[in-house]
Protein backbone atom coordinates (compact mmCIF):
# COMPACT_ATOMS: atom_id res chain seq x y z
CA UNK A 1 0.00 0.00 0.00
CA UNK A 2 1.16 3.53 -0.55
CA UNK A 3 1.75 6.47 1.96
CA UNK A 4 -0.07 8.53 0.14
CA UNK A 5 -3.55 10.16 1.14
CA UNK A 6 -7.15 9.45 -0.75
CA UNK A 7 -9.45 11.98 -0.20
CA UNK A 8 -13.09 10.84 -0.36
CA UNK A 9 -15.02 13.66 -2.84
CA UNK A 10 -18.70 12.51 -2.32
CA UNK A 11 -20.03 9.98 -0.19
CA UNK A 12 -23.42 9.32 -2.12
CA UNK A 13 -24.24 7.02 -5.16
CA UNK A 14 -21.88 9.39 -7.53
CA UNK A 15 -18.48 9.35 -5.51
CA UNK A 16 -14.80 9.51 -6.10
CA UNK A 17 -11.75 10.08 -4.81
CA UNK A 18 -8.88 12.68 -5.45
CA UNK A 19 -5.25 13.40 -4.47
CA UNK A 20 -3.66 16.52 -3.50
CA UNK A 21 0.02 17.92 -3.95
CA UNK A 22 0.98 21.29 -2.64
CA UNK A 23 -2.71 22.48 -2.42
CA UNK A 24 -3.41 21.06 -5.85
CA UNK A 25 -5.09 18.20 -7.07
CA UNK A 26 -2.72 15.94 -8.99
CA UNK A 27 -5.53 13.06 -9.48
CA UNK A 28 -9.11 12.50 -9.45
CA UNK A 29 -11.69 9.65 -10.37
CA UNK A 30 -15.08 10.33 -9.91
CA UNK A 31 -17.53 8.02 -10.57
CA UNK A 32 -20.71 9.20 -11.68
CA UNK A 33 -24.41 7.07 -11.77
CA UNK A 34 -25.63 6.53 -15.32
CA UNK A 35 -29.62 6.38 -14.40
CA UNK A 36 -31.01 5.81 -17.78
CA UNK A 37 -28.83 2.82 -18.93
CA UNK A 38 -29.67 1.57 -15.06
CA UNK A 39 -33.14 1.18 -15.40
CA UNK A 40 -33.10 0.39 -19.17
CA UNK A 41 -30.86 -2.75 -18.16
CA UNK A 42 -31.44 -3.35 -14.82
CA UNK A 43 -28.08 -3.64 -14.07
CA UNK A 44 -26.49 -0.89 -11.94
CA UNK A 45 -24.19 1.03 -14.42
CA UNK A 46 -22.14 4.36 -13.86
CA UNK A 47 -19.74 6.58 -15.87
CA UNK A 48 -15.89 6.36 -14.56
CA UNK A 49 -13.69 9.72 -15.00
CA UNK A 50 -10.13 9.91 -14.36
CA UNK A 51 -7.69 12.41 -14.46
CA UNK A 52 -3.84 12.94 -13.64
CA UNK A 53 -1.07 15.05 -13.79
CA UNK A 54 1.62 13.75 -16.41
CA UNK A 55 4.18 13.04 -13.46
CA UNK A 56 1.96 11.13 -11.10
CA UNK A 57 2.44 7.59 -10.49
CA UNK A 58 1.09 4.62 -12.52
CA UNK A 59 0.87 2.48 -9.47
CA UNK A 60 -1.00 5.05 -7.35
CA UNK A 61 -3.49 6.17 -10.79
CA UNK A 62 -4.32 1.97 -10.62
CA UNK A 63 -4.70 2.56 -6.84
CA UNK A 64 -7.09 5.69 -6.76
CA UNK A 65 -9.21 3.37 -10.03
CA UNK A 66 -9.57 0.79 -8.11
CA UNK A 67 -10.56 2.48 -4.72
CA UNK A 68 -12.65 4.91 -6.33
CA UNK A 69 -14.73 1.87 -8.21
CA UNK A 70 -14.77 -0.60 -4.71
CA UNK A 71 -16.24 2.75 -3.02
CA UNK A 72 -19.15 2.99 -5.60
CA UNK A 73 -19.71 -1.20 -5.07
CA UNK A 74 -20.28 -1.11 -1.76
CA UNK A 75 -21.76 1.94 -1.04
CA UNK A 76 -24.43 1.81 -3.64
CA UNK A 77 -24.13 -1.84 -5.51
CA UNK A 78 -22.78 0.07 -8.38
CA UNK A 79 -21.17 -2.87 -10.58
CA UNK A 80 -21.17 -2.10 -14.48
CA UNK A 81 -18.07 1.15 -15.30
CA UNK A 82 -17.54 2.21 -18.41
CA UNK A 83 -15.31 5.21 -19.40
CA UNK A 84 -13.85 6.88 -22.82
CA UNK A 85 -9.94 7.05 -22.69
CA UNK A 86 -8.48 9.11 -25.74
CA UNK A 87 -5.90 7.05 -27.22
CA UNK A 88 -2.93 8.86 -26.17
CA UNK A 89 -3.58 9.07 -22.49
CA UNK A 90 -1.36 5.92 -22.23
CA UNK A 91 -1.10 6.12 -18.09
CA UNK A 92 -5.14 5.82 -17.57
CA UNK A 93 -5.36 3.22 -20.04
CA UNK A 94 -2.76 1.29 -18.37
CA UNK A 95 -3.84 2.17 -15.23
CA UNK A 96 -7.79 0.88 -16.20
CA UNK A 97 -6.65 -2.30 -17.86
CA UNK A 98 -4.60 -3.32 -14.83
CA UNK A 99 -8.09 -3.03 -12.71
CA UNK A 100 -9.78 -5.23 -15.23
CA UNK A 101 -11.23 -2.92 -17.74
CA UNK A 102 -11.34 -4.27 -21.41
CA UNK A 103 -12.12 -1.87 -24.65
CA UNK A 104 -15.31 -2.55 -26.22
CA UNK A 105 -15.01 -0.52 -28.85
CA UNK A 106 -12.28 1.71 -30.68
CA UNK A 107 -14.06 5.34 -31.88
CA UNK A 108 -13.87 8.79 -33.25
CA UNK A 109 -16.04 11.74 -32.70
CA UNK A 110 -15.73 14.49 -35.29
CA UNK A 111 -16.15 18.19 -35.01
CA UNK A 112 -16.96 20.85 -37.26
CA UNK A 113 -18.88 24.61 -37.86
CA UNK A 114 -18.30 24.35 -41.42
CA UNK A 115 -19.52 22.13 -44.55
CA UNK A 116 -16.40 21.34 -46.61
CA UNK A 117 -17.36 20.83 -50.63
CA UNK A 118 -17.54 17.49 -51.54
CA UNK A 119 -19.38 17.02 -55.20
CA UNK A 120 -19.74 13.34 -54.89
CA UNK A 121 -22.07 13.96 -51.16
CA UNK A 122 -23.72 17.14 -52.93
CA UNK A 123 -24.88 15.32 -56.24
CA UNK A 124 -27.31 13.31 -54.29
CA UNK A 125 -28.81 15.66 -51.60
CA UNK A 126 -31.38 16.45 -53.95
CA UNK A 127 -33.18 12.87 -52.91
CA UNK A 128 -32.94 13.95 -48.82
CA UNK A 129 -35.96 16.00 -47.51
CA UNK A 130 -37.16 16.69 -44.25
CA UNK A 131 -39.10 13.38 -42.50
CA UNK A 132 -42.64 14.37 -42.25
CA UNK A 133 -45.30 12.23 -40.64
CA UNK A 134 -46.28 10.34 -43.29
CA UNK A 135 -42.94 8.59 -43.33
CA UNK A 136 -43.35 7.25 -40.02
CA UNK A 137 -44.75 4.01 -40.86
CA UNK A 138 -42.22 2.93 -42.95
CA UNK A 139 -39.17 4.49 -41.19
CA UNK A 140 -40.65 3.13 -37.81
CA UNK A 141 -40.13 -0.23 -40.06
CA UNK A 142 -36.22 0.78 -41.51
CA UNK A 143 -35.41 1.37 -38.11
CA UNK A 144 -37.01 -1.65 -36.44
CA UNK A 145 -34.70 -4.22 -39.24
CA UNK A 146 -31.13 -2.08 -38.50
CA UNK A 147 -29.03 -3.76 -36.74
CA UNK A 148 -26.05 -1.12 -34.59
CA UNK A 149 -23.10 -2.68 -33.24
CA UNK A 150 -21.85 -0.80 -30.29
CA UNK A 151 -20.35 -1.18 -27.20
CA UNK A 152 -23.51 -1.92 -25.81
CA UNK A 153 -24.03 -5.60 -28.33
CA UNK A 154 -20.27 -6.50 -27.31
CA UNK A 155 -20.97 -6.17 -23.55
CA UNK A 156 -21.15 -9.75 -22.04
CA UNK A 157 -22.99 -8.63 -19.33
CA UNK A 158 -25.79 -7.01 -21.02
CA UNK A 159 -28.90 -8.37 -22.25
CA UNK A 160 -28.17 -8.65 -25.64
CA UNK A 161 -31.90 -8.17 -27.02
CA UNK A 162 -31.92 -4.69 -24.80
CA UNK A 163 -28.43 -4.01 -26.47
CA UNK A 164 -30.06 -4.47 -29.72
CA UNK A 165 -33.17 -2.57 -29.31
CA UNK A 166 -30.91 0.51 -27.29
CA UNK A 167 -30.15 2.44 -30.21
CA UNK A 168 -33.09 1.07 -32.08
CA UNK A 169 -35.14 2.96 -29.15
CA UNK A 170 -33.06 6.17 -29.51
CA UNK A 171 -33.58 6.46 -32.88
CA UNK A 172 -37.15 6.36 -32.34
CA UNK A 173 -37.03 8.74 -30.02
CA UNK A 174 -35.17 10.88 -32.26
CA UNK A 175 -38.06 10.67 -34.86
CA UNK A 176 -40.59 11.70 -31.93
CA UNK A 177 -38.49 14.66 -31.03
CA UNK A 178 -38.14 15.47 -34.49
CA UNK A 179 -38.68 19.53 -34.95
CA UNK A 180 -38.21 19.72 -31.60
CA UNK A 181 -34.95 18.89 -29.85
CA UNK A 182 -33.58 16.40 -32.82
CA UNK A 183 -33.54 16.94 -36.71
CA UNK A 184 -34.75 14.23 -38.99
CA UNK A 185 -34.43 13.30 -43.04
CA UNK A 186 -35.19 10.45 -45.28
CA UNK A 187 -33.43 9.54 -48.30
CA UNK A 188 -35.72 8.60 -51.67
CA UNK A 189 -34.84 6.82 -54.91
CA UNK A 190 -37.61 6.09 -57.37
CA UNK A 191 -40.29 8.69 -54.94
CA UNK A 192 -39.69 5.71 -51.85
CA UNK A 193 -38.00 6.20 -48.79
CA UNK A 194 -35.42 3.84 -48.19
CA UNK A 195 -33.36 5.79 -45.55
CA UNK A 196 -33.13 8.00 -42.59
CA UNK A 197 -30.82 9.80 -41.00
CA UNK A 198 -31.78 11.57 -37.42
CA UNK A 199 -29.79 13.91 -34.82
CA UNK A 200 -29.98 15.03 -31.44
CA UNK A 201 -28.57 18.55 -29.51
CA UNK A 202 -27.03 19.20 -26.58
CA UNK A 203 -27.23 22.24 -24.64
CA UNK A 204 -24.05 23.81 -22.72
CA UNK A 205 -26.54 25.56 -20.31
CA UNK A 206 -25.35 23.73 -17.59
CA UNK A 207 -22.06 25.07 -17.58
CA UNK A 208 -23.09 28.21 -17.85
CA UNK A 209 -23.38 28.87 -21.75
CA UNK A 210 -26.17 29.77 -23.46
CA UNK A 211 -25.30 28.12 -27.03
CA UNK A 212 -26.86 24.06 -28.17
CA UNK A 213 -24.81 21.90 -30.53
CA UNK A 214 -26.32 19.21 -32.90
CA UNK A 215 -25.13 15.57 -31.75
CA UNK A 216 -25.60 12.04 -31.89
CA UNK A 217 -26.23 11.41 -35.63
CA UNK A 218 -27.71 7.75 -36.65
CA UNK A 219 -28.32 6.41 -39.97
CA UNK A 220 -30.28 3.49 -40.94
CA UNK A 221 -31.44 1.96 -44.57
CA UNK A 222 -33.04 -0.75 -46.12
CA UNK A 223 -31.31 -2.72 -48.83
CA UNK A 224 -32.44 -0.06 -51.21
CA UNK A 225 -31.02 2.53 -49.63
CA UNK A 226 -27.17 1.56 -49.41
CA UNK A 227 -25.29 4.79 -50.58
CA UNK A 228 -27.69 6.76 -48.80
CA UNK A 229 -25.57 7.65 -45.81
CA UNK A 230 -23.29 10.03 -47.46
CA UNK A 231 -26.12 12.38 -48.71
CA UNK A 232 -28.62 11.95 -45.21
CA UNK A 233 -25.23 13.13 -43.28
CA UNK A 234 -24.25 15.93 -45.70
CA UNK A 235 -27.83 17.67 -45.20
CA UNK A 236 -27.94 17.07 -41.84
CA UNK A 237 -24.50 18.57 -41.13
CA UNK A 238 -25.60 21.19 -43.56
CA UNK A 239 -28.74 22.02 -41.31
CA UNK A 240 -26.79 22.24 -38.01
CA UNK A 241 -24.29 24.17 -38.97
CA UNK A 242 -27.04 26.60 -40.01
CA UNK A 243 -29.15 25.99 -36.83
CA UNK A 244 -26.77 25.68 -34.20
CA UNK A 245 -23.25 26.30 -35.52
CA UNK A 246 -21.54 23.12 -34.67
CA UNK A 247 -21.77 19.71 -34.80
CA UNK A 248 -20.16 16.90 -33.78
CA UNK A 249 -20.60 12.87 -34.41
CA UNK A 250 -19.14 9.94 -33.37
CA UNK A 251 -18.49 6.55 -35.45
CA UNK A 252 -16.70 3.13 -34.62
CA UNK A 253 -13.39 3.15 -36.63
CA UNK A 254 -14.52 -0.64 -37.67
CA UNK A 255 -17.00 1.20 -39.91
CA UNK A 256 -14.63 2.19 -42.06
CA UNK A 257 -17.27 2.95 -45.10
CA UNK A 258 -19.04 5.40 -42.00
CA UNK A 259 -15.39 6.70 -41.43
CA UNK A 260 -14.97 7.48 -44.86
CA UNK A 261 -17.82 9.32 -45.30
CA UNK A 262 -17.67 11.72 -42.33
CA UNK A 263 -14.00 12.74 -43.40
CA UNK A 264 -15.56 13.22 -46.68
CA UNK A 265 -17.10 16.08 -44.86
CA UNK A 266 -13.87 17.88 -44.14
CA UNK A 267 -14.64 18.19 -40.26
CA UNK A 268 -12.60 20.76 -38.50
CA UNK A 269 -11.22 18.32 -35.69
CA UNK A 270 -11.37 14.58 -34.75
CA UNK A 271 -10.97 12.93 -31.22
CA UNK A 272 -10.07 9.22 -31.29
CA UNK A 273 -11.13 7.08 -27.80
CA UNK A 274 -11.04 3.48 -26.38
CA UNK A 275 -14.33 2.92 -25.10
CA UNK A 276 -13.83 0.78 -22.12
CA UNK A 277 -15.74 -1.45 -19.47
CA UNK A 278 -15.11 -3.42 -15.77
CA UNK A 279 -17.76 -5.70 -14.22
CA UNK A 280 -17.47 -6.31 -10.54
CA UNK A 281 -19.07 -9.27 -9.68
Amino acid sequence: MSSIDFSLLFNDENSGFFVMSSGEVIALCVVVKSVWETGYFDVPMARLYCFAAVDFDENLLSELVDKSLRHAFEKSGTCHFSIDVDIDNYKVINSLSGNGFEILDLKRTYFTNKLGTNPEFSRSVARVRNYTDADADVVREIIAAAKFETRFTRDRFLRKDASDALYQQWFLNLVKDSGSGSHVVVFERMGRVVGCGGIGEMSFSRYGIDRKMRTGSLYACSSEGVGGYAPVLYRLTSDAIASHGLVETTVSLNNASAVRVVEGVRPNRSTTSYAMRRFIQ
